[in-house]
Parts: C-alpha cells; sequence; structure tokens
C-alpha cells in the first residue's frame, strides 16, 4: 500500500495523472479537468483537489519558466486576477455542495468538454 491506497489504486492514479497530462500536452489546458474527477473514483474530493494542485503546481511551473519567451503576457494580466477572484468562489461551492453532487456535474462536464 502506498498512501494507504492499494495497488490498483496506485495504478488509477497514474492513469489519471497521466490522461491529464496528455491532455494538457496536446491542447494547453485541461489537467485538472480530467485527473480531478478521475481521481474522485479513489480518493476524497478534496485529496483529489489537494493532489492535481501539487502535480498541477509542478507541472505549470515548469512549462511556465520553459515556454516564458512565449507567453502572451496580455492575457495573463487578464486571466490571473479572474483565477484569483474564482478560487474563493470554487472554496464555497466546495464546501456547500454535497459531493454526489459535485461528482455528477464534473462528470458531465469532463463527458460534454
Amino acid at each position: 500500500m502506498v498512501f494507504g491506497l492499494t495497488a490498483v489504486q496506485v495504478v488509477w492514479v497514474f492513469f489519471a495523472f497521466s490522461l491529464g497530462s496528455w491532455a494538457q500536452t496536446v491542447s494547453g489546458f485541461g489537467f485538472a479537468l480530467i485527473t480531478v474527477p478521475l481521481l474522485t473514483v479513489v480518493c476524497s474530493r478534496i485529496d483529489s483537489v489537494v493532489a492535481q494542485s501539487v502535480v498541477g503546481l509542478v507541472v505549470t511551473s515548469y512549462l511556465a519558466w520553459k515556454l516564458r519567451a512565449d507567453i502572451d503576457r496580455p492575457l495573463i494580466s487578464r486571466v490571473i486576477p479572474a483565477s484569483i477572484v474564482g478560487m474563493p468562489v470554487g472554496i464555497v461551492v466546495g464546501h456547500v455542495v454535497s459531493d454526489r453532487v459535485l461528482r455528477l456535474v464534473l462528470g458531465i462536464c469532463v463527458i460534454g468538454a
């Protein structure tokens, strides 16, 4: 067991991160959209978001450093403040809405995307 997960669950987590990384590589976004719903199959909603955030921070930091010459600075100056405003909304939704409803909505969004 690794971090309290069985071997099958560890393989599932690896699959989730691999698929999310592939989506990020192909489209430039989608890491969290893919990994969090897949991780909720074997982890709690909170653990899934935390795990994705930690791995996503590493991946995004690496990409930002590697591709810093190609960054569209006017776009980033709009996206970062919007992200900061959206984070508290996400925290409130995460605490108010039930796990079942969030899983259903996330699943529908992923399938729709």
